[in-house]
């Protein structure tokens, strides 16, 4: 509460003193969603701007959404030999050349509605969860793609089920899906394989918080210590609660939040779990209990990279980091990138989509990310003095922090603003 209220005393502060400027935003706030790996170089997909590019220490670069498709709350997965895909409101979109070319899947899940995708950890698999036109329809199910999304096999059939996210464990072995099954009342189920996704099985989860009967789960985690134990997430509840769901008997309630719980994981040399919220972290060592953290004031995703542990952060105050490194024991964090800290759209051909898109709409959209491009001119030009390029503080950019200030007070949920374009 007293961070939400600094947030919105912050931007009223800076409002006042701010020269007015009309801003419009790039259909909404950029909000880190996901951490993606390509050796030591983080993707981080953004819902309604694309994907940022860097590494820790920098530098940061863009792909834009409009190079992609039209799906602003795409979801992405990255295989083991470089291919990207993203889902679209239909199918799906695939990048083979690092992200400078997307291009639409032309068969197998094409016509189907995508509500998950993931890489498998060890090779170049990848397998989505799609929708048929209705839940009953033959192509709802799990698939899988072995060549770069070329071509897919439906690899489990969910007929009557309308499937709900995805979860792989670290050595590819056991696979979590979560679906709402159509039966009356509706019933929540988790689908487990322990074989590499060859064969599955299925049971209800069933529980209760304060009297009302769950909805839809989202798997998280699997504990590669014990991949029996799934851990599973509620949505749309107040609170939600995080579940552990065993091979027999009822799940187990691990901690509940009044808000959106969104990634879990274990930093294994460390012996700590750590859970994202959207009012911050969770973590727990060794065997005892998940209690929050004051670290950050939200997260929406968690990666341990080598010794290293980073976070999808709060890139507005009072965190001012889109990606963060924790401290050692995850009291502290470093900001490692905020998007005014986004160089240039990444270098591509001319003859590419990225190449030729991507360019004008950084012209257009740079300031809605806090960067003046005069400035950096100014700065790279011969005999020119040192001039900063943060954010700049326009009343129409503080407003729209104002807004989503307000916005998290009311409920901490995990928010994007939708505003229109100006056009070009």
């Amino acid at each position: 509460m007293m961070r939400s209220l600094r947030c919105v005393l912050t931007a009223i502060t800076l409002a006042l003193f701010s020269a007015p400027l009309q801003v419009q935003a790039h259909g909404g706030l950029p909000v880190s969603q996901q951490i993606l790996w390509q050796d030591q170089t983080m993707l981080v997909p953004t819902p309604y701007w694309g994907v940022f590019l860097g590494s820790d220490g920098g530098p940061w670069h863009w792909i834009c959404e409009e190079a992609i498709n039209p799906y602003q709350m795409r979801r992405f997965a990255r295989g083991q030999d470089g291919t990207l895909y993203a889902t679209d409101r239909i199918g799906l979109t695939v990048s083979r050349d690092g992200g400078c070319t997307w291009k639409a899947v032309s068969s197998g899940i094409h016509a189907f509605q995508i509500s998950a995708i993931a890489g498998d950890p060890l090779s170049p698999r990848v397998w989505a969860l799609a929708t048929d036109e209705v839940a009953s329809g033959t192509g709802t199910g799990l698939w899988r793609s072995e060549d770069a999304g070329n071509s897919w096999q439906l690899a489990y059939a969910m007929k009557g089920h309308y499937p709900i996210g995805l979860v792989i464990a670290q050595d590819g072995q056991t696979l979590a899906l979560t679906s709402a099954a159509m039966t009356t009342p509706i019933t929540q189920v988790l689908h487990v394989s322990r074989d590499g996704g060859l064969n599955f099985q299925s049971q209800t989860v069933a529980f209760q918080v304060n009297g009302r009967d769950i909805g839809s789960i989202l798997p998280l985690w699997i504990d590669p210590r014990s991949p029996d134990q799934i851990y599973v997430a509620t949505r749309n509840l107040s609170p939600n609660v995080l579940l552990r769901v065993g091979l027999s008997g009822p799940p187990s309630e691990i901690m509940r939040v009044d808000t959106g719980i969104w990634d879990m994981t274990r930093d294994a040399p460390r012996d700590q779990i750590l859970v994202a919220t959207s009012r911050g972290l969770w973590s727990a060592l060794g065997s005892a209990a998940l209690q929050p953290t004051n670290t950050l004031s939200a997260s929406q995703c968690i990666s341990v990279h080598g010794q290293a542990r980073y976070v999808c952060a709060w890139n507005y105050a009072p965190d001012m980091a889109a990606i963060a490194r924790l401290s050692d024991d995850a009291t502290s964090f470093t900001p490692i990138f905020q998007f005014h800290d986004t160089l240039s759209p990444i270098a591509c051909s001319a003859d590419t989509p990225v190449g030729t898109i991507c360019p004008p709409v950084w012209q257009t959209y740079a300031d809605q990310l806090g960067i003046n491009l005069d400035e950096r001119q100014k700065t790279s030009s011969p005999g020119a003095c040192q001039i900063s390029s943060h954010a700049s503080q326009s009343s129409g950019w503080l407003g729209l922090l104002l807004a989503l200030c307000l916005a998290r007070l009311r409920n901490g949920r995990r928010v994007a603003l939708h505003v229109s374009k100006p056009t070009p």
